[in-house]
């Protein structure tokens, strides 16, 4: 066989021929050439989307934008759950709530009735780590390297890669049995360094999933009442204009004039604008819907308050504790890793489900560490440099 004259074979190291090839034209050499000198520019785009996003944020109540970024995100029901056609991301829910914290909480507006633009951010953050993957490829490109990047540059690559877009595989059985597991034999040094056990902090952990679930279960119950009773309002005009068809009607009181409007439109058009205004009244201000404060969490777990209180603290970020010079890019490692909830005065908030799990355990052992309607519903189961992505 004529081996082609633009490449060399590659065998793998352990030889079962399924390795790369390495081109040795001259013409793979202005390629590698040309995807070096991209660098600058790709990182260009990079910041500048970053700086579209955070002038976004800065327009909302931050509190908002991380509960609708968790409902755009999140995956509340294990059991329906499919990988496939599930386009959100835990890694997306961070990245947001990372930039939002890089700021004091006096530096946003109070909150208004406008609602939060969650399917443009979404699709901006989108945009970013697919910006940052490009960067990620090129960024160690040597155009003058003969023969393939050596296996260490490929393994600090694949590490990085996969912190920054890869998210928690293990079920939620799967981290509470191996919590419990490791640490229910430490249950004296436990309390020592974190004032409670690993059953109260996996208690507490579920407890903060039940007031959740319940705020929002009795959220949606009153947003179906109001669409009912909105219903039964647009119903009424609807018939009173049939009837008086070609009279003038009554004075419609200022607060019904909307009712009387929507009673003008055809029945499915006015069913939508129904819809549209009772879901934007059920995100609105979810961000305090979804937060809670240590009393409510200690009465709702039967957990001292005492106990309560330093858990939280300990595992907690306040605004504008993170620094943004490692965190307005999306990060392989990052604070929310360590503490992964969200403190704003004598409010706790938990953007994202699975790390608490993961970061409870870690947290004891270091002891040197101080949508449609109808479709919403639930069912859950310091800091570190950037690694690798600044230019």
């Amino acid at each position: 066989m004529t081996q082609d004259t633009h490449h060399e074979d590659q065998l793998s190291e352990d030889g079962d021929g399924q390795g790369s090839f390495t081109p040795s034209s001259e013409s793979y050499q202005a390629m590698l050439r040309d995807l070096a000198r991209s660098r600058g520019e790709i990182w260009a785009s990079l910041e500048q989307q970053v700086q579209d996003l955070e002038d976004i944020l800065a327009q909302y109540n931050p509190l908002d934008v991380i509960g609708n970024i968790l409902f755009a995100n999140a995956v509340f029901d294990a059991e329906t759950y499919k990988e496939y056609a599930h386009e959100g991301s835990d890694a997306y829910i961070e990245y947001v709530t990372l930039l939002l914290l890089t700021k004091p909480f006096d530096t946003y507006p109070e909150r208004t009735l406008e609602p939060v633009p969650i399917g443009d951010i979404q699709q901006r953050i989108i945009s970013i780590f697919n910006t940052m993957r490009q960067f990620l490829i090129v960024k160690d490109i040597d155009p003058e390297r003969v023969g393939p990047p050596s296996n260490l540059i490929q393994l600090q690559a694949r590490i990085v890669t996969e912190s920054i877009f890869v998210r928690y595989p293990s079920y939620h059985h799967h981290l509470l049995d191996i919590l419990i597991d490791l640490f229910t034999p430490l249950q004296m040094e436990l309390e020592n360094v974190l004032g409670c056990t690993i059953q109260d902090a996996l208690v507490l952990i579920e407890g903060m999933e039940a007031i959740m679930a319940r705020r929002l279960g009795e959220r949606r119950a009153k947003a179906r009442q109001s669409e009912k009773e909105i219903k039964a309002k647009v119903k009424r005009y609807r018939i009173k204009q049939h009837k008086r068809r070609g009279r003038k009607l009554d004075q419609v009181p200022e607060e019904d004039i909307v009712y009387q409007q929507w009673g003008q439109l055809r029945p499915k058009e006015a069913a939508e604008k129904i819809q549209n205004m009772v879901i934007l009244w059920l995100f609105y201000a979810i961000g305090e819907t979804i937060s809670f404060t240590p009393q409510e969490l200690a009465d709702e777990t039967q957990i001292k308050l005492e106990k309560v209180q330093p858990f939280l603290e300990r595992l907690s970020l306040a605004f504008g504790e993170v620094n943004p010079h490692y965190y307005q890019l999306p990060a392989a490692t990052h604070p929310l890793m360590l503490k992964p909830f969200v403190q704003h005065a004598d409010h706790f908030l938990r953007p994202v489900l699975k790390p608490v799990y993961t970061r409870a355990g870690g947290e004891l052992t270091d002891p040197q560490e101080g949508c449609k309607l109808k479709d919403i519903k639930i069912k859950t189961s310091g800091e570190q440099p950037c690694l690798g992505v600044r230019q």
